[in-house]
C-alpha cells in the first residue's frame, strides 16, 4: 500500500486555475477530471491510499468536489472506498481489461457510426487535422502528450456522436482501459501503430464512411486484445523466472 505524496511537479501541474470562482458543479467536475487524470497518468498509482482531507489541502479544492468525484470514480472501478480508512487506488487487472474490451468493441463501434452519420462540418475539419497530428506526436514518443491528444480525440469523436447516454457508458470503460494502456505501453505498446489506427478511423468518420469507420474501429481493439494479452504473457514469463 502506497500513501499518497503530491507534492512536486505533479501536483502543481494539475491543480486547476481558479478554483474559488466556480460553481459546486463546476467543481465536482473538475475534482473528478482532475482526480480521474491523476490515477490514469500514474501521479496516484495503484495500491495509492488517499484521504480527502489530504488530497484538499493539496490540491486545494473544496473536500465535498473530492467527496463526490470519488464516489463516481468508484462506480467506474478506479478507486475503493474504504470506510475509516480512506480511498484506494483499484490494482490494474490483465483479466478485467480483457473483458473490458469485449464491451468496448461494441461501445465504440455504435460510438463511430454516430459520429460518421451525425459529425458537423467543422467537426469533421478537426478530425482530418487531428488525425495527422496524432500521427506526427506519436513519433516524438512523448507519452503523456500522447495520452492529452487521445482524450481529445475521445472527446471529440463523443461530441460528434451526440449520445449522452452513450457518451456516459463509454467514459467508465475507457477510464480502465486509457490507464492500463499507460501503465505498459512503454514495454509492450507502439505509439506510432496505436496513433495509425486511431487516425485511421477519425478519417472514416471524417469522410462519413460508417462501415469504413466500424471496420476502423474494429481493428483499433483487435490491437488493443493483442497488446494487453502481450501485458499477460510476460507476466507468466517473470513469474517463471523468479521460481515457484
Amino acid at each position: 500500500m502506497v500513501r499518497a505524496k503530491l507534492s512536486g511537479p505533479a501536483a502543481k501541474r494539475l491543480v486547476p486555475n481558479g478554483k474559488g470562482s466556480e460553481k459546486r458543479g463546476g467543481q465536482q467536475e473538475s475534482a473528478y477530471a482532475l482526480l480521474k487524470e491523476m490515477i490514469i497518468l500514474q501521479d496516484l498509482p495503484a495500491g495509492t491510499l488517499v484521504s480527502e482531507l489530504s488530497l484538499s489541502t493539496q490540491l486545494g479544492l473544496g473536500r465535498s468536489p473530492i467527496r463526490w468525484a470519488f464516489q463516481r470514480l468508484a462506480t467506474e472501478g478506479l478507486v475503493s472506498i474504504l470506510p475509516q480508512r480512506g480511498v484506494m487506488v483499484t490494482d490494474i487487472n490483465v483479466d478485467q481489461q480483457l473483458k473490458l474490451l469485449e464491451v468496448r468493441a461494441e461501445l465504440e463501434r455504435l460510438m463511430v457510426v454516430g459520429a460518421a452519420r451525425r459529425a458537423t462540418q467543422a467537426q469533421r475539419q478537426r478530425m482530418r487535422s487531428l488525425a495527422k497530428s496524432f500521427e506526427t506526436l506519436a513519433r516524438s514518443g512523448d507519452g503523456k502528450a500522447f495520452m492529452a491528444m487521445l482524450k481529445e480525440i475521445h472527446d471529440l469523436t463523443a461530441e460528434a456522436a451526440d449520445n449522452e447516454i452513450l457518451d456516459n457508458v463509454i467514459g467508465q470503460v475507457q477510464g480502465l482501459s486509457r490507464r492500463f494502456w499507460y501503465t505498459h505501453y512503454e514495454r509492450h505498446g507502439d505509439l506510432k501503430l496505436a496513433a495509425k489506427l486511431h487516425a485511421e478511423r477519425l478519417r472514416r468518420i471524417a469522410a462519413g464512411d460508417a462501415p469504413g469507420a466500424a471496420a476502423a474501429s474494429d481493428a483499433l481493439v483487435d490491437y488493443l486484445e493483442r497488446f494487453t494479452r502481450s501485458t499477460l504473457a510476460y507476466g507468466a514469463r517473470t513469474l517463471s523466472a523468479a521460481g515457484p
